[in-house]
């Protein structure tokens, strides 16, 4: 059992909770941190509406399934374009995510302090284009709550890690001749 969930678990936080190691950078909140984090989330917005719209009015699957990957191609492009030109605020440190719950975040570095609430960039692994900014508050030295985050990011985050859930379950059985 790793630490993150036995912490969570004696705080009365309900999630679930996965080993993965993601780079992230963070500092003290700022009032200039917001303004980039919903430049941040604007840049990534999910603008595949119609898609959603058609599917539910019964248009040809096929047809559609075909324009929405070569939408998903070119957003990649586009998102890969977008993080070169977006003006990112320097942050201050420099760690890895070592685990991550629903809402919950555990540093590799124990450098936070208890009670401050901070600004984090980082990329999920399987997003690989995609920058995803939040704010947290420490409740420990290296373990984090997320205050804010993007819905789409929410999203994203909790598929992250389902994904690594549903991965290790494969591995387990694998090991296990099942």
């Amino acid at each position: 059992m790793h630490k993150l969930y036995e912490f969570c678990k004696d705080k009365g936080i309900d999630t679930r909770v996965v080993e993965s190691v993601i780079a992230v950078e963070f500092s003290l909140e700022k009032k200039e941190f917001l303004e980039e984090y919903f430049r941040i989330g604007a840049a990534y917005e999910d603008a595949n509406p119609w898609g959603n719209k058609l599917k539910d009015r019964g248009e040809d699957t096929l047809v559609l399934e075909i324009l929405v990957e070569l939408y998903k191609k070119i957003s990649r492009l586009e998102h890969r374009m977008i993080r070169q030109e977006l003006d990112l605020v320097a942050l201050e440190s420099k760690s890895n995510i070592l685990a991550l719950g629903h809402g919950v975040l555990f540093l590799e570095d124990e450098i936070l302090e208890v009670g401050s609430v901070y600004y984090l960039r980082f990329v999920l692994p399987s997003f690989s284009d995609r920058i995803i900014a939040i704010f947290a508050k420490a409740l420990s030295a290296n373990i984090l709550q997320i205050t804010k985050m993007q819905a789409r990011d929410i999203q994203d985050f909790d598929s992250y890690i389902a994904n690594i859930e549903m991965a290790t379950i494969r591995v387990q059985k694998y090991l296990k001749g099942e």
